[in-house]
């Protein structure tokens, strides 16, 4: 077969010239020479891109695209460029790689163009990428205040609500779902107000909103029967006397102003630098024909005043002092906090009121001779406050028992009559003079044997009770043995409630020492605890003893508590106790070797990095690894809250009733604000309940690790083990966190 090829003749008839043209150069000198010429280069073959572009990415997601590109020609070397990029990507011109992440303002079409050459030609590739939005992701809003959840008959309610929203974009609107007949809610202002006209609890509900989420606020105001007070003397209603004059003792300025129809004219005070300031009856600071005031002829004398916070201290939460004075070297004063209604600290914007007993303030209080009334924040910290004062009187007290009929002897045991250094402390007044009543729900009442008892009620995030300062003063001295004792029994609704005593040895100085002496769930019974202390190094005032019901913000929770026969006696009381004693071990840092899980806790040292073996009840709980590689346990208690780790059947069919145990752990932390502590409780159980509780402790957590280590003995019946509870508790004082870490935590039984 012969296949025509165009070309060959061509080529042969070139070659049969060729080869005449050199006969012809080598026959004849004369003849022209003809050159050979160079063959004709082959055509250059452009590249051609390979892939395809990636053209769509989510915004904040990594976009990536791989360009690749393949030529022809063998032996040519391709090269990668980019010619047009938005700024949010980048092009690796070795990898050709084009990666990056869009941001929100890339959001839409962005132009791309690539290249490829291969030294002669090239090419490009052009494309858009298009950019999608994020969906936006609301975060709902959060209520900041918390509630006032007290009032009275025929007093002004005020509560402000506000609220806080992290997307910053978002407006906020208020509104009410549930209210009380006596109560109008104002969504512009977010202010719940009304005068209640009938003692009781009534349920509120707020809700705020952001426009797609909302958060609900819901609390009880519980209202006590009104008051008949008779006004024995007004400092300051509506309008300023001349014999009661304004006054800052150094920085600061004072103004009447008109601040709601509620409390109509208010004075005005804002504090420059550190100072106190009041009012003043002496005519050197201002007053005019000012006199001293004689509140001895007034029939169980409070003082009272309505205060409202405008603004902070520069300084922040700070203690707040009602300070008397009736001439040189006579004077009282008391942190705001011991009031009868048990706020903790001023609320910005947010009226409340304080009343006193004036046989509570202590010091060396003339009330016969009073010339000057002091309302101010700690005086060190009191610079930038600024606050209103309003509706300031002494007036006669309603609230204190009528002593009834003289009472039938005491069945309980050993009573006496008023022993030790306590006034009145087997209340056979019939009252509760000699002691301060802090909070609501607090009376004196005959028990069905004739006998006079107290009486104190903690409803839900709320903590009442009894104190009396100055015990034993002139009379206690540093170190001195001390013996402290009382009867009780109540009950207890809900989780979250116990009592609480403690002791402080004071002077003008301060607290030299508290005992924590117990934190215990009443008995239904009478039940008599008696403990053994020593005094502190300064208790040129005496002591200071504190007997409180505690309710923490859990819904349901209230503790009921009765007391008689309270005693503390020096230098060889009774023996006894009711809780171990903690006996606090500093150890170094970093921990020694915890030598695996021992005695009967199921992963106490935390080693499994977890929180296996432990209920675990509450946010902000977790186990995490130390600086030095341990594993422990973390949990942090915000306001209102009281988180835990619990663990129960401890050595279950292994304890015996009465049997030793020893309770031991390592804990360090930190508490911010006022309120905070730390609870161990142990509770020996069975079938039938919980047969003993041990009230390890109640503590204040050291920054530095230290070694807790309890002896105690299980209860009467213990089929079903022991169960151990490790709890940080934040009452509801705003500001207050507990921060707190636990590491090998044991029980070992005898």
């Amino acid at each position: 077969m012969k296949i025509n090829k165009p070309n060959s003749q061509f080529k042969h008839l070139a070659v049969a010239a060729s080869v005449m043209f050199a006969l012809t150069a080598c026959s004849s000198d004369d003849s022209p020479v003809e050159i050979e010429q160079p063959p004709a280069q082959p055509a250059n073959n452009m590249p051609v891109v390979s892939s395809s572009a990636v053209t769509n990415v989510d915004e904040a997601v990594l976009y990536t695209y791989t360009l690749t590109a393949t030529d022809a020609d063998a032996g040519d070397t391709l090269v990668l460029a980019s010619v047009t990029l938005p700024a949010w990507l980048t092009f690796d011109a070795t990898t050709g790689v084009l990666s990056g992440t869009p941001g929100a303002n890339d959001v839409g079409a962005n132009s791309v163009s690539l290249s490829v050459s291969d030294g002669t030609d090239t090419v490009t590739q052009d494309f858009t990428v298009t950019v999608v939005a994020a969906p936006i992701v609301n975060t709902a809003p959060v209520f900041s205040s918390t509630a006032l959840t007290m009032g009275n008959v025929g007093t002004t309610y005020s509560y402000t609500a506000t609220a806080t929203d992290v997307d910053a974009n978002d407006t906020l609107s208020f509104s009410s779902i549930t209210l009380p007949t006596w109560a109008m809610f104002n969504t512009n202002t977010a202010v719940l107000s009304g005068t209640p006209d009938i003692a009781g609890d009534y349920s509120v509900e707020l809700m705020v909103s952001d426009g797609n989420d909302t958060a609900n606020q819901v609390f009880t105001i519980a209202v006590a029967a009104e008051n008949a007070v008779t006004v024995a003397l007004s400092v300051f209603e509506n309008t300023l006397l001349p014999e009661w004059a304004p006054w800052i003792n150094d920085g600061g300025s004072t103004t009447l102003v008109t601040d709601d129809v509620e409390h109509d004219q208010a004075v005005q005070f804002n504090l420059t630098a550190p100072s106190v300031a009041g009012f003043t009856a002496r005519d050197i600071d201002g007053a005019v024909n000012g006199m001293l005031f004689d509140a001895s002829g007034v029939t169980n004398a409070v003082i009272s005043f309505e205060l409202k916070m405008i603004k902070a201290p520069n300084a922040g939460v700070v203690d707040w002092k009602l300070k008397l004075e009736a001439g040189p070297g006579s004077s009282a004063e008391v942190n705001l906090s011991t009031a009868m209604e048990s706020h903790a600290t001023p609320v910005l914007n947010t009226w409340q009121t304080y009343t006193f007993p004036l046989a509570s303030l202590g010091g060396n209080l003339d009330i016969s001779k009073i010339d000057l009334m002091m309302v101010f924040p700690n005086y060190n910290d009191a610079a930038g406050a600024e606050f209103l004062l309003d509706n300031v009187m002494i007036a006669e007290g309603s609230n204190v028992v009528t002593p009834g009929p003289t009472p039938a002897p005491s069945p309980l045991p050993g009573l006496g009559g008023d022993t030790g250094l306590v006034t009145n402390g087997d209340f056979e007044l019939g009252n509760l003079d000699g002691w301060l009543a802090a909070g609501s729900n607090i009376s004196t009442e005959l028990d069905a044997e004739g006998n006079w008892i107290v009486k104190v009620i903690a409803s839900e995030a709320q903590s009442p009770f009894i104190g009396q300062d100055r015990i034993g003063e002139g009379e206690i001295t540093p170190g001195e043995a001390m013996t402290v004792s009382f009867d009780m029994r109540g009950s207890v609704s809900g989780d979250g409630g116990v009592v609480n005593a403690l002791l402080l040895t004071e002077s003008p100085a301060g607290v030299s020492k508290t005992d924590v002496l117990a934190t215990l769930t009443p008995n239904a019974e009478w039940t008599r605890y008696t403990y053994e202390v020593t005094a502190g190094s300064d208790p040129e005032w005496g002591v200071n003893l504190k007997l409180q019901p505690a309710c923490g913000a859990v819904a349901g929770c209230e503790v009921t508590a009765y007391f008689d026969n309270i005693k503390i006696t020096a230098a060889g009381g009774s023996s006894g106790g009711n809780g171990a004693v903690p006996t606090p071990t500093p150890t170094p840092t970093p921990l020694p070797g915890t030598g695996g899980d021992t005695g009967l806790i199921t992963n106490g040292d935390f080693e499994l990095g977890n929180l296996n073996g432990w209920l675990v009840e509450g946010a902000n709980i977790a186990a995490e690894q130390d600086a030095e590689g341990n594993w422990v346990a973390k949990l942090v208690a915000p306001e209102a809250q009281n988180p835990f780790i619990k663990q129960s059947s401890i050595g279950l069919g292994e304890i015996t009733p009465g049997q030793a145990l020893t309770v031991s752990f390592l804990m360090r932390g930190s508490v911010a604000g006022d309120g905070g502590v730390v609870n161990a409780l142990l509770f020996s159980e069975s079938s039938a309940g919980v047969s003993k509780t041990d009230a390890l402790a109640t503590v204040v957590p050291n920054a530095e690790w230290t070694q807790y280590t309890y002896n105690t003995t299980a209860g009467s019946a213990t089929d079903f083990g022991l169960s151990l509870l490790l709890q940080p508790v934040c009452g509801a004082v705003q500001g207050c966190e507990v921060t707190v870490y636990f590491d090998n935590v044991t029980i070992t039984a005898q």
